[in-house]
């Protein structure tokens, strides 16, 4: 997403407009799935905002990595730049070791941690492609379905998944796979590879059919030990 929104008098990067209310409404999304878990509660949730702040000040600013020499000539430049999909992977990377790092140290539980941030991260991506969606008017049906997807699978969590429960996940999982397969269809950019379907929906075709073999294990695994 590029330019700014026009809030008023004031205009705002959008990118950055996208990532603090992404950010906000993950972290409420997470303290409202957590709310009955006394132990782990705060713990997460701190977690959490050290995390945001992280992420952001990585991805912005990671501009002064990838363009040292831009950053000397017009070091204005990082008000007005971020690091992009460098700076995105760079965050997810810290990302990934901060909160193996945090588990490791508090003893947090690892299928709570992953529960909650899946969450968290289910309502942030329909967020993102709302705002998206109503700032760039492009690819109308895509952004739609990824808001549906987002919002069915969350809705579907809240009330069927008890927290911590990784093997309920797997269809929702499963799901949300098969959604990005259907929305990639209307994007501007698919490009057919095979039978009409893009290099990256093999991927997640790919993905879905791994996660669904799972589940049927995990299932039969479950109903042979009760018999």
């Amino acid at each position: 997403m590029f330019g700014a929104i026009q809030i008023g008098p004031f205009a705002i990067n959008a990118g950055i407009f996208t990532f603090i209310l992404c950010s906000l409404l993950g972290y409420l999304a997470i303290k409202k799935r957590l709310e009955n878990e006394k132990g782990t509660k705060d713990v997460i949730s701190q977690m959490v905002m050290n995390l945001i702040f992280i992420t952001f000040v990585l991805w912005k600013f990671s501009y002064v990595i990838f363009h040292p020499l831009e950053t000397i000539r017009h070091p204005i430049s990082i008000i007005y730049f971020s690091g992009g999909e460098r700076g995105i992977w760079l965050a997810g990377i810290a990302t990934i070791v901060y909160i193996t790092v945090q588990i490791a140290r508090k003893r947090i539980l690892i299928n709570v941690t992953m529960d909650t941030f899946a969450t968290g991260l289910l309502i942030a991506w329909g967020v993102g492609h709302a705002i998206w969606l109503a700032v760039e008017r492009y690819e109308l049906f895509y952004h739609l379905l990824q808001i549906v997807v987002s919002v069915i699978l969350y809705v579907w969590v809240i009330r069927k998944i008890s927290v911590g429960n990784i093997k309920e996940w797997l269809p929702v999982l499963m799901w949300f796979c098969i959604g990005q397969i259907l929305a990639l269809f209307f994007t501007k950019s698919h490009l057919a590879f095979f039978l009409g379907f893009s290099k990256i929906q093999f991927v997640f075709l790919f993905l879905s059919s791994i996660i669904m073999v799972l589940d049927y294990s995990w299932k039969k695994s479950d109903n042979f030990k009760e018999t």
